[in-house]
């Protein structure tokens, strides 16, 4: 019977440098950190006068701000009422004020000071933290706090999400995990992508658990704790669906379902079968169009937008009806062509990563432009580098326990480092894959996890640094 062997990535020097830091950061790097946020809180008041700004869905939004606000809606909403609950407390229901603007700022200023908290209590250097706090104050980091839209609000969301569920797995305070289910549930009803970002957490936990990395203690009791955020997201979601179809007939937290699924569909609509034929000819008629319109990007992903008021009158102007029939269209055209919606999907893939810019922050100069945009690519490019190595980082953990039993015994903070970067690494893939996969999938969809993926990247490279470690000292032992 072999025996189990024991390898350490660190050192008795490394443990000791490895001990728990303070709650609280020196009074110096607060007092930086600070000055950062207020220079750039002010800097932005100053030179985006103009702000905030309408997006082309900012009518959808405070159109439902106002029949919340006047305790009637009056129609299936294509919005989730997280983003127009914000507009009702900064008075931007019916135009969008200066108010909006700041709270904007401010959500996304203490969403990066939470994850730099969150970095410096998990020991990543200090020089690293600070980088991350300087590029997150940046102008294309910032531009969505600008728009009277669901980004700069959802952004802040994933962040406390990702923050309070990082904190109650180092800790297991129970209070953390009712702010992250609370966090999760609140993300979704401000966007619907994230639906079920719960159970993909809830899943990278227990791989996490299983791979015997993180909190120690029973699988039952991880059972039971995990429950809390799933049943929560549950029946809040379910609760707003259940209100719906008791209102209107349609089981959804909202109708956006069928719009961000033709998205999907549109290449190849012309595949409908005859029972669906009237359908068909308004879909190719308004897809023909759109391929055709002239300054469009000519993939007529949007065009459904067009179509659908034609297809409501078609069903005698029921909307409800129309939107069931479009979904059942888009649902037969996936199931049967497979992959041509798998090939549309990973069109999107990889579009999702390229530089996103609304505009403010180039001020017609195309150098910034090209600056700003190098500086995206050069943090995605980051990202996915490291991933890829981190995957085969754990390749390597996971052989060495299976297959040759020797366990390599991991430094607490190290252990929260992997945990915390495989909570934010799950947030990314989820917002990737749901965003390609169910929706149109363009650079917008990827800004609410950017702040994630900022921190992700510190996580990577200290975790890196940790593996090439781990790998010395691996090798050292077998030569020994």
């Amino acid at each position: 019977m072999r025996t189990q062997n024991t390898v350490s990535p660190g050192t008795n020097k490394e443990a000791s440098r490895q001990t728990e830091v303070a709650w609280i950061p020196c009074r110096r790097d607060c007092l930086v950190v600070i000055l950062i946020f207020a220079a750039a809180f002010v800097a932005y008041a100053l030179i985006w006068p103009q702000a905030p700004l309408q997006s082309l869905d900012s009518p959808t939004y405070m159109r439902l701000a106002r029949e919340i606000k006047a305790g009637n809606i009056t129609e299936l909403p294509l919005r989730t009422p997280g983003f127009p609950i914000l507009l009702i407390l900064t008075g931007s229901e019916a135009e969008p004020t200066r108010l909006l603007f700041y709270v904007s700022l401010f959500l996304h200023f203490t969403a990066t000071g939470l994850l730099a908290y969150l970095l410096y209590r998990l020991g990543i250097d200090r020089r690293l933290i600070l980088a991350m706090v300087l590029i997150a104050s940046l102008p294309p980091y910032l531009e969505a706090s600008a728009f009277a839209d669901s980004d700069n609000l959802c952004g802040f969301m994933v962040v406390v999400t990702m923050v309070s569920a990082a904190f109650w797995r180092m800790s297991g305070r129970r209070t953390l995990l009712w702010i992250f289910a609370a966090g999760a549930l609140a993300t979704a009803l401000v966007r619907p992508t994230y639906q079920f970002l719960v159970l993909a957490m809830a899943a990278a936990v227990f791989a996490a658990h299983l791979a015997g990395i993180g909190k120690g203690g029973s699988l039952l009791k991880l059972t039971k704790a995990m429950a809390v955020p799933i049943l929560v997201s549950v029946c809040g979601l379910g609760g707003y669906a259940a209100y719906n179809y008791a209102r209107f007939g349609y089981f959804d937290v909202s109708a956006m379902t069928p719009y961000t699924l033709s998205t999907k569909t549109a290449s190849f609509v012309e595949c409908l079968p005859d029972e669906y034929s009237d359908i068909r000819q308004i879909l190719m008629q308004h897809r023909d169009r759109e391929l055709l319109t002239p300054f469009e990007d000519h993939t007529a992903q949007k065009y459904i937008h067009r179509a659908m008021p034609e297809i409501i009158q078609l069903f005698g102007n029921d909307q409800v009806r129309a939107l069931l029939a479009v979904k059942r269209a888009n649902i037969y055209l996936i199931s049967h062509r497979p992959m041509s919606y798998l090939i549309e999907s990973l069109k999107s893939l990889t579009t999702y990563w390229l530089p996103m810019e609304y505009g403010l922050s180039n001020g017609d100069s195309a150098v910034l432009r090209a600056f700003w945009a190098a500086l995206q690519m050069a943090v995605v490019f980051l990202l996915l580098s490291l991933a890829i190595v981190m995957a085969g980082g754990a390749a390597i953990y996971l052989g060495l326990r299976i297959w040759i039993r020797l366990s390599p015994s991991l430094l607490p903070r190290t252990t929260n480092q992997l945990v915390t970067y495989l909570l934010g690494m799950t947030i990314i893939g989820y917002s990737a894959l749901i965003s390609c996969f169910a929706g149109m999938g363009i650079p917008r969809y990827r800004v609410t996890s950017n702040l994630v993926i900022l921190a992700c990247c510190l996580l990577g490279l200290t975790l890196f640094w940790r593996l090439i470690t781990y790998l010395g000292a691996l090798i050292k032992r077998s030569e020994a």
